[in-house]
């Protein structure tokens, strides 16, 4: 069985509009989050300020955990400030 590649679609407005949906907002705007962790984050998935600001308790353990601050991410200080800065 051969395999023909796909002919390249011409981006629709629609595709467009996904890309730039899921562009990485600036983490670093939220007090204690430096380049470093920003760069950590996006690479576990976190890239929007929605993504921190629906953070649930366990998902603040998980991530606490796997990043080995031993408490150190309080949802009660890093959701408020995603929230505030998803408003604009």
């Amino acid at each position: 069985m051969q395999v023909v590649p796909a002919k390249a679609a011409k981006p629709t407005r629609q595709k467009v509009a996904r890309v730039v949906e899921t562009q990485a907002d600036d983490l670093k705007q939220i007090s204690g989050i430096g380049p470093k962790l920003e760069q950590v984050l996006n690479g576990m998935g976190v890239r929007r300020y929605a993504d921190v600001a629906l953070w649930s308790d366990k998902d603040v353990q998980r991530i606490d955990d796997q990043l080995g601050f031993a408490g150190r991410i309080i949802a009660g200080r890093l959701g408020p400030q995603a929230k505030a800065l998803m408003k604009g």
